[in-house]
């Protein structure tokens, strides 16, 4: 691979691997990264701030709160909509496209709706074009055509594919940061079987101290202590379910 082109970087630390390079595209342009970035960090480093418009009025949205937690930095990849760049891994050969704009994401055609904002209050349209009757069914189908977060692509390889599996534990632990992991570790050495989730790539939160990485060798080193990685729980069910998302197991 070529010499990588100057970045915003800092010069050592972080979660990356600088000794292997990866490539993957941004709306057809190459981007250049490293083993353990994620999208964001990786586009970020090129200095690419806009990576998508927003739902209503087509406004410029990018990296945010970079935790996962808003829906600023959703792009397509591999055909899939409405993934969180700020959370998904960057792997060799992605290909990445920006959401909501046409027929580009500088020259997206639908922003001029941002200038006229004022006409447009929030469910402008509910109030506006159900009379007469006949006004709503011509302008329903421009409204479902223009709104919506990215397009589902059927014949994307994967996208209606989800595997599935169940487990049973005594005690799960969602979140596994400095409290999260101690919880687990009080609970393991009750004698329960203790299953650890996290959204994030890595064990231990957005702090890296050395009580964080201490809990992380312990944790990491007891058997009984299932973990998931990149497993975001977006569910729990009455009386003991949780459902997790693409989970990684440690």
């Amino acid at each position: 691979m070529p010499k990588m082109m100057r970045t915003d970087r800092f010069p050592s630390g972080e979660l990356i691997d600088r000794l292997n390079p990866i490539e993957f595209t941004f709306d057809g342009k190459k981007i250049e990264a490293y083993e353990g970035d994620t999208l964001g960090s990786a586009l970020a480093a090129q200095n690419i701030k806009v990576l998508s418009r927003s739902f209503k009025y087509h406004r410029p949205r990018g990296l945010m709160c970079v935790s996962g937690q808003c829906p600023n930095c959703l792009v397509e990849v591999n055909g899939s909509p409405n993934i969180r760049a700020c959370m998904t891994k960057a792997e060799n050969k992605m290909a990445v496209k920006s959401q909501n704009r046409w027929p580009s994401l500088k020259y997206d055609v639908l922003s001029v709706i941002d200038k006229l904002h004022w006409l447009l209050p929030v469910g402008f349209y509910y109030k506006s074009f159900y009379k007469p009757r006949f006004m709503w069914d011509l302008i329903r189908p421009i409204l479902r055509k223009a709104g919506g977060l990215g397009r589902i692509n059927p014949q994307a390889k994967g996208i209606l594919e989800k595997p599935h599996r169940t487990m049973f534990t005594d005690i799960a632990v969602v979140g596994a940061g400095s409290s999260g992991l101690s919880a687990a570790l009080a609970a393991e050495e009750q004698g329960a079987s203790v299953t650890l989730i996290d959204k994030m790539e890595h064990l231990g939160g957005c702090n890296k101290g050395l009580l964080e990485e201490k809990l992380v060798k312990e944790v990491i080193n007891k058997k009984s202590i299932t973990i998931f990685t990149s497993a975001p729980a977006f569910g729990f069910y009455s009386p003991d379910l949780i459902t997790l998302d693409g989970t990684k197991e440690m």
